[in-house]
């Protein structure tokens, strides 16, 4: 996944940060740009990611030479300010899931985990799933999950996902995280526990479901056999080898 992040200047001190989404944004001083500095006048510019670039256009008259397009690292000049990009990389994640086999039926049940989010009464709960590694929560826009609450700070917490393991972390917040209503400075919580953040509630929630074991695709280093017992199970160990678990294989070995 490639996240790119702008970076806004003001006499050599850091004046914004946002992130640009995949379809692009509008930068400028009015009220009709998706992200406003009043710094930048009446100024107005599209930005939009290509590639591993951030395509540069103007809408409306600049201070400064605009180059069309600006690379990870780069920078320009707005005026009094001065514009920069960072393309940040990360690994594409696997949803969070735990597997357990069932043999007679040739599949494994797979469970995936996810937040149910409550941040605005007006609106229905949302669904986010949970992906193994990191998820940071807060008001921030940057965030993986970002909540509309004033009362949740930038960064608030953090929910590491591991094989259907999750522990949360407070992330020094003003106001605290709470499971179950007890306040946590970092504390494992399971499905259908509650977590709060000012006014926001998350709740754990899974969807279980079969899912066939098919054929291995290719054939596993030093493991030689036609049984079809054997056959099944190269099947199950190429399953349980895509959580990243440990997997030990023991048995006979001769001719």
């Amino acid at each position: 996944m490639t996240r790119f992040i702008v970076e806004i200047e003001r006499a050599g001190k850091p004046a914004l940060r946002f992130a640009v989404p995949d379809d692009g944004l509008t930068f400028g001083g009015g009220p009709d740009a998706d992200v406003a500095l009043p710094a930048m006048g009446s100024s107005l510019i599209t930005l939009r990611p290509e590639s591993d670039d951030l395509r540069v256009a103007a809408i409306r008259p600049t201070q400064g030479d605009l180059p069309p397009r600006l690379g990870n690292g780069e920078s320009c000049k707005i005026g009094a300010l001065t514009m920069r990009l960072r393309v940040e990389k990360s690994p594409v994640r696997e949803p969070t899931r735990e597997l357990r086999l069932e043999p007679d039926k040739r599949a494994v049940q797979v469970r995936r985990l996810a937040l149910e989010i409550k941040d605005d009464p007006a609106r229905r709960p949302r669904a986010h799933q949970l992906l193994n590694g990191r998820t940071i929560v807060g008001g921030d826009p940057d965030c993986d999950v970002h909540v509309a609450d004033p009362y949740v700070s930038a960064r608030h917490l953090a929910i590491d996902a591991y094989d259907g393991q999750l522990i949360i972390h407070d992330l020094a917040s003003t106001n605290g995280t709470f499971i179950d209503g007890e306040r946590v400075d970092a504390a494992p919580v399971h499905v259908g526990q509650t977590i709060t953040l000012g006014n926001t509630h998350l709740t754990v929630s899974a969807k279980e479901f079969l899912e066939q074991i098919p054929p291995p695709s290719r054939p596993f280093p030093a493991l030689i056999g036609d049984a079809p017992v054997f056959l099944d199970v190269l099947a199950i160990a190429a399953k349980v080898a895509e959580t990243g678990v440990t997997l030990l294989i023991t048995g006979e070995t001769g001719t």
